[in-house]
């Protein structure tokens, strides 16, 4: 039946294991790449199978995670963006008033 689509519709021939691969694929992008997601999903026994045989380079993917990076590491901090918690507070008041503390964290 599908055979007689694809030859009445000039198709390319399809087999399982394109669709499957396909659809491994895709699923994977759409899970953000969440690989036990895509296992269970596809009964693969290994997750190792997902990883080494559908997890391809997406250039889309690549480029937005490129963003990501820059967007979260290397752009310049908003002056006065940190504020420190008030745990941070007792800690910077408690090396302020036991210097020896700091000589004992700088030698580790």
């Amino acid at each position: 039946m599908l055979s007689t689509f694809i030859q009445e519709n000039e198709l390319r021939s399809v087999v399982f294991h394109s669709l499957r691969h396909s659809s491994t694929s895709i699923k994977l992008q759409i899970s953000r790449g969440n690989i036990k997601a895509v296992q269970g999903d596809t009964g693969y026994a290994q997750a190792r199978m997902v990883t080494e045989v559908y997890a391809h380079t997406n250039n889309e993917e690549r480029l937005l995670l490129a963003q990501k990076v820059d967007e979260n590491f290397f752009q310049t901090p908003t002056p006065g963006a940190f504020a420190p918690t008030s745990e941070m507070q007792k800690v910077l008041q408690i090396l302020a008033e036991k210097p020896e503390l700091v000589r004992l964290l700088a030698a580790m």
